[in-house]
């Protein structure tokens, strides 16, 4: 039998439903720069934690030896050296011993050696990302580069696991364009 296919990174259907045109609770999960942020709904912000302790606990229950080929493009199950944690991940490039893994349910990449690498059971792969691949809506099409200190005033402004009042003004793909409260980059008159 062929693997059981994640859901496809291109489009919105796959992600966790952001609405749009309505002010909404969000929690900042990953920050990159003002066109590279992930958020989740903050209505299912206990849910994604209750799968972050459900993927911890089939880790912890795994046994010793199992081990994963991994290929380009699988969905898997990996330890971050950043906290020692389990998280979904894609594979995007593999090298001998490592391996370059997106993590769509917060938005982070990372490289790890494959020895972090476990198999997701088939319920898992299928479930939607819980990060919305967002872009602010002062730094969004046609608008000149975030300059690398508004990138850190960003970052600054908005730590992981903040809770902020957002607002979705378009979907373009699977990106989404967001006005944050408290968040501009000139002052607004």
């Amino acid at each position: 039998s062929s693997p059981v296919q994640p859901p496809d990174y291109s489009l919105v259907t796959s992600y966790v439903p952001l609405p749009l045109n309505t002010c909404l609770p969000a929690i900042i999960l990953h920050v990159e720069s003002p066109t590279q942020l992930f958020v989740c709904h903050a209505a299912h912000w206990e849910d994604l934690n209750r799968f972050q302790a459900h993927l911890q606990s089939v880790a912890a229950n795994m046994d010793q030896g199992t081990t994963v080929q991994p290929v380009v493009g699988q969905l898997v199950m990996i330890r971050s050296e950043q906290d020692n944690l389990w998280y979904r991940g894609t594979v995007i490039k593999l090298h001998k011993f490592k391996a370059k893994i997106y993590c769509p349910d917060y938005g982070f990449v990372e490289k790890i050696p494959v020895s972090s690498i476990l198999p997701l059971g088939d319920s898992d792969v299928r479930r939607a990302y819980w990060a919305s691949h967002c872009t602010l809506v002062d730094w969004g099409e046609g608008m000149q580069e975030a300059t690398m200190i508004e990138v850190e005033r960003v970052k600054q402004m908005l730590p992981v696991t903040k809770q902020v009042e957002l607002q979705v003004m378009e979907v373009d793909g699977v990106k989404f364009i967001i006005d944050i409260k408290g968040i501009a980059r000139f002052e607004r008159k």
